[in-house]
């Protein structure tokens, strides 16, 4: 009966710690393949893919330049056919493969305040947000340039993958940076706005302006708005700024080390 007690006594300890670090371990894991998959992107950047994606980064300023002159699809100047990411993404028969992601990848978007590193893709589905942030269809590519304005879409309280769910702890001023094409831009966060899905008013483009807007759900698991997070351009500081966005991805990859440690010990002294 002494045995049975303690050993129901550790399963239970177990299945709790389990339950307790499943959405911890989990992010974790997703974020280091986030770096993995960004890493690979660099590599492939610099070497045989420059000649393809120089011709990408012109086909996304083409299509800026004729979201600008095709302003006559909605009532907003400037906005496309543009629909609630969340809402209307729609989810593939079929379950894509590694090629699906490298294919829609374009680059990176790293927020050193709150620890984001993820991967960009050039559109908005329900795959494509469940693997890192998404540019929003109708919106502007962020590739820079006055005249644009790019909605990037994150998903917010996915139990597996944190992605935008640390967006509303962003203050004025912060900055966040992104790469895409072999261009690194950055961003100072200006603005804070909570809309219903349907009201699109503060994604329109600007003449003068050079934007991008971060947008997820709000409240967290509630998910009746979208938070805006709107951020201005402003200069790459080369040094200062590669550091920033180095040491952001260092922190998932620390993190992962860490947890990969930690966890044997702990199980180890458990058993002991």
């Amino acid at each position: 009966m002494n045995l049975f007690l303690k050993s129901l006594m550790a399963f239970l300890f177990i299945l709790g710690a389990i339950v307790f670090s499943y959405p911890f371990i989990a992010d974790s894991v997703n974020n280091f393949y986030d770096q993995l998959s960004i890493n690979n992107y660099q590599k492939e950047m610099q070497t045989q893919y420059k000649a393809q994606e120089k011709r990408r980064l012109s086909e996304m300023e083409i299509s800026n330049k004729a979201l600008v002159k095709n302003n006559k699809m909605t009532n907003i100047p400037g906005l496309g056919l543009v629909a609630d990411p969340f809402e209307a993404a729609v989810k593939n028969t079929k379950s894509p493969d590694k090629s699906y992601f490298q294919k829609h990848m374009i680059g990176a978007i790293f927020i050193p305040s709150i620890h984001v590193s993820l991967p960009i893709f050039d559109e908005t589905n329900n795959e494509l947000l469940e693997k890192g942030a998404t540019v929003l269809q109708g919106t502007s590519f962020p590739i820079g340039g006055k005249g644009t304005h790019s909605v990037i879409t994150g998903h917010t309280g996915l139990p597996e993958k944190k992605l935008f769910t640390d967006l509303e702890k962003l203050k004025k001023g912060d900055l966040f940076y992104i790469e895409v094409s072999g261009k690194k831009l950055a961003y100072r966060v200006e603005r804070f706005k909570t809309v219903l899905p349907t009201e699109l008013d503060s994604l329109k483009i600007e003449d003068s302006s050079d934007l991008v807007t971060l947008l997820t759900c709000t409240p967290y698991m509630i998910n009746t708005h979208r938070l805006l997070v709107t951020g201005v351009r402003v200069g790459f500081e080369t040094k200062k700024m590669t550091q920033q966005i180095q040491l952001t991805k260092d922190y998932h990859l620390y993190r992962m080390f860490i947890f990969a440690s930690i966890i044997p010990i702990l199980c180890f002294l458990f058993a002991y």
